[in-house]
């Protein structure tokens, strides 16, 4: 599948479940007039957007995949050929050929050839071909090259040898 399509398929089902989540999660019956549907349908497409700017593609709340780095605020789902950033992740998949990134929150997946990092928060798998990086919280399993362990409390793995911060 090109990348094109596969972005256009993961803002549908991006737009779909937010549009369905804040619909029947936030507005109650009374609210769900055809006016604050169209309204709640447009805000929520607008966010999930993902801007492609020289094969980068920048997102608020979308997925994606790239050719290069995919940067966004909040997303579930990042491939990337370089560099997969995500300033909050909720149970996210991140894979990338350099560096997968998460600010804050649950990283579900990250998988790098370079770095897989989680800044605070909890990374559930993390696989790096170097560096396996969590600095504040727990990350339930890191393998970084040919080094891996389970449970690792506000500490990074490495490639080469095991180091606790």
């Amino acid at each position: 599948m090109s990348t094109a399509i596969r972005n256009l398929v993961l803002f549908g089902v991006s737009v779909s479940c937010y549009f369905s989540l804040w619909t029947f999660g936030v507005l109650s019956e009374a609210e769900r007039t055809p006016e604050a549907l169209f309204y709640t349908f447009s805000v929520v497409s607008a966010l999930c957007i993902p801007f492609n700017y020289n094969g980068n593609i920048f997102t608020v709340l979308g997925n994606a995949k790239s050719d290069k780095s995919i940067y966004s605020l909040l997303s579930f789902y990042q491939d990337a050929e370089e560099t997969a950033f995500s300033l909050c992740s909720l149970l996210g998949y991140q894979r990338s050929v350099k560096d997968t990134v998460v600010v804050l929150g649950l990283a579900l997946y990250q998988q790098a050839n370079n770095d897989a990092a989680v800044f605070a928060g909890l990374a559930f798998y993390q696989r790096a071909g170097n560096d396996a990086v969590l600095i504040i919280g727990l990350a339930l399993y890191q393998r970084a090259g040919s080094n891996s362990r389970a449970f690792g409390f506000f500490s990074d793995l490495t490639a080469g040898t095991e180091t606790a911060k």
